[in-house]
């Protein structure tokens, strides 16, 4: 036990910073991919139990719900560490005092502080990408154009029935693949998988697909599109 608070403090903060930095941060950071349940520990389970109370919900939330609990422990190790050695110091002064509020005030002014500085660390590195050597999230909202049009309000009648142009081969491989591909990130449910078979039919056979995408269904509508069609 610590024989004076402000030692405490600093090892609560200190704890704070360094749990934020390297646990906190990387959670923050991976949650905003859309990664799938199964990425996260006990993810399935922690997702069974959300989607039951909010059947609309499509992501996953393991790595936001182990953020939290993440938090919440930094904040009760400050908690209870600056309480136990106010209580300690107290004890040692006057032993017949009673205990039930004694260094609460303290504890819970070190839980406020460790939670600001385990939350901003982490931010920092997520959303600034600091120790990412990007500009994290905040960079990627950078360059997502929201007025991109995805649809053309008036597509061109000659774009009726078109198909790629050639195959190229593969690196060194003899696999011929469409010089075009088929982009999946936003891709997902039944209109995912006719816009799939529409390219396929036109003669795409390159899709780019990532684990990223699976938390929004993306890669499970792929899979049911290319359902006999793939070797």
């Amino acid at each position: 036990m610590f024989r004076r608070t402000r030692n405490a403090w600093f090892a609560a903060l200190l704890v704070a910073l360094v749990v934020g930095w390297f646990l906190a941060g990387s959670l923050l950071y991976r949650s905003f991919i859309g990664l799938d349940a199964s990425a996260w520990i006990a993810g399935r389970g922690i997702q069974r139990l959300v989607v039951a109370s909010a059947p609309e919900l499509k992501n996953a939330v393991g790595g936001v719900v182990w953020l939290v609990v993440t938090l919440l422990a930094i904040a009760a190790f400050g908690f209870f560490i600056v309480r136990a050695t106010v209580r300690a110091r107290v004890a040692a002064i006057d032993p017949e005092r009673r205990r039930f509020l004694t260094g609460a005030g303290a504890g819970a002014g070190a839980a406020l502080s460790s939670l600001v500085v385990g939350a901003g660390v982490a931010a920092s590195r997520a959303v600034l990408g600091v120790g990412h050597d990007n500009e994290g999230w905040i960079g990627i909202g950078k360059i997502q154009d929201r007025d991109v049009v995805f649809t053309h309000p008036e597509p061109d009648p000659a774009w009726e029935g078109s198909r790629i142009r050639e195959y190229r081969r593969f690196g060194r491989t003899n696999w011929q693949v469409s010089d075009i591909v088929l982009g999946t990130g936003r891709i997902r449910d039944e209109n995912g998988e006719r816009i799939a078979r529409e390219a396929i039919d036109r003669g795409i056979n390159y899709f780019d697909t990532s684990p990223d995408y699976s938390g929004a269904g993306s890669e499970q509508a792929m899979g049911r599109a290319i359902r006999g069609v793939r070797d």
